[in-house]
């Protein structure tokens, strides 16, 4: 048969010269048959996605092709069609526009809701099978990709963070649909405020931490010979991984340079407790230092450093500090 004075034989071999075909999520058998239809219609197969790659085939919106995809510098270049995109195209021998079979951006994600009205809810249902994925009322730990909450509290939110389940606020759907493929949800994840309050704690003792670190490393640079602390015996307290024998190794430099002395262990002798960067004292270690046969003061590793920089032995502060 001729059209337009050209065989459909050669009008299919010319069909998808410029197609650069990469595939994911497809079953073998399936992959097979769609790599020879699209072979035939003059495409380039290439089961690496890259720069190159003009057509990404699959199902289900998941996966680290379908990612990649997504992400620059892909983003916009590569077509993200469903596998009858190459069949349609094979069997009316036509080169179709691929807007038409693109990849739902929620094809094969299925989405839990939580915290909002009735009303609002059922939209957001719609808008979820609009795009392919499925809406479920119940949140499992084994098949549920992403939760959409109103606010992070509630059971279903606590069950989430559990089981590792994305949270994130509806913009993120909204904005998945208005941009015709999904937004990557970390970018519009909900934190609930006791988690804020863990973080923010969490951030200011790194901080401290890090202060205190760089306050022993400046005066362990710069300490000289002298007598400040003199009589001292000090046991280091460095029980978290932060409070490293890097850090213990300079405490050894100022307590030598000083005349003072430490010993690896707790005993009578000590007469002061040195908590080093990075740990906090435990309650039940405080009652127990508390009532050591010495009573030896507490001291942190600053208060080290600041008495070898003013060259004279500081004020310990109270117990109650610690």
């Amino acid at each position: 048969m001729n059209i337009n004075g050209e065989t459909a034989g050669s009008r299919l071999s010319s069909l998808m010269t410029s197609v650069v075909l990469c595939h994911t999520g497809v079953a073998a058998k399936e992959r097979a048959y769609l790599c020879r239809l699209a072979l035939r219609m003059g495409a380039e197969v290439d089961n690496n996605l890259t720069r190159a790659t003009t057509h990404l085939i699959c199902l289900i919106a998941k996966g680290a092709k379908y990612e990649a995809s997504m992400r620059p510098p892909l983003l916009g270049r590569v077509q993200v069609v469903k596998p009858e995109y190459v069949r349609l195209c094979y069997a009316s021998i036509t080169r179709l526009d691929e807007g038409k079979f693109l990849t739902p951006a929620l094809a094969g994600f299925k989405i839990s809701i939580s915290g909002f009205d009735t009303i609002t809810r059922d939209k957001l249902r719609d808008v979820i099978i609009s795009m392919g994925g499925t809406y479920s009322p119940s949140l499992n730990a084994d098949t549920t990709d992403v939760l959409i909450l109103r606010h992070a509290v509630g059971a279903k939110y606590k069950s989430a963070l559990a089981w590792g389940i994305p949270c994130v606020s509806q913009q993120w759907l909204h904005d998945s649909h208005a941009q015709g493929c999904r937004r990557d949800a970390g970018d519009y994840r909900l934190v609930g405020q006791d988690a804020g309050q863990k973080k923010r704690k969490r951030d200011t003792r790194r901080c401290l931490f890090e202060d205190e670190v760089a306050e022993v490393h400046r005066a362990s640079i710069n300490a000289h010979d002298s007598g400040v602390f003199d009589s001292v015996v000090a046991f280091v307290v460095a029980s978290s991984a932060d409070a490293a024998i890097y850090d213990i190794s300079q405490m050894d430099v100022l307590l030598s340079r000083g005349q003072g002395t430490r010993i690896p262990v707790l005993t009578a002798a000590v007469t002061h407790i040195i908590v080093a960067p990075g740990v906090t004292l435990t309650s039940q270690e405080k009652e127990q230092s508390a009532q050591h046969t010495n009573s030896p003061y507490f001291v942190r590793a600053t208060w080290v450093a600041a008495s070898v920089n003013a060259h004279e032995r500081q004020p310990e502060p109270a117990f109650t500090a610690f």
